[in-house]
């Protein structure tokens, strides 16, 4: 669940990080983000902020996956030429389907652009 948890707020900490510097509370926030980062379970506090600043994590929708264009059935060979990117720091379930003449995202908590999964897994 953690990993879905991190995949909704990173989808949301752009908005989060707007409103903690309206409400100069940006180091709070950054704190807790770096935290996440070295390993540390931080990711209810999170929501909390998120809550108190009405900001909506919609954590259901990452249960699966976010940012994925779908593969349609009966399109078998297309799939072989498919990338899909992961977080950089593989720590939740947000994933990215390359697109032609589109870089990846950037994941807000680790700062780096997705990556592409080793060719094996």
């Amino acid at each position: 669940m953690r990993e879905q948890i991190l995949a909704a707020l990173c989808l949301v900490l752009p908005r989060m990080r707007a409103e903690a510097a309206q409400r100069d509370a940006a180091d709070v926030l950054e704190e807790l983000v770096s935290r996440t980062r070295g390993g540390a379970d931080v990711a209810q506090r999170l929501l909390e902020l998120a809550a108190a600043w009405d900001i909506e994590v919609d954590v259901e929708s990452q249960s699966s996956r976010a940012d994925v264009m779908p593969v349609l059935p009966g399109v078998f060979a297309a799939r072989a030429f498919v990338q899909i990117y992961r977080c950089p720091g593989q720590a939740c379930t947000r994933r990215w389907v390359r697109q032609p003449a589109i870089d990846p995202p950037e994941c807000a908590i680790y700062g780096l652009r997705f990556s592409k999964p080793d060719p094996l897994s």
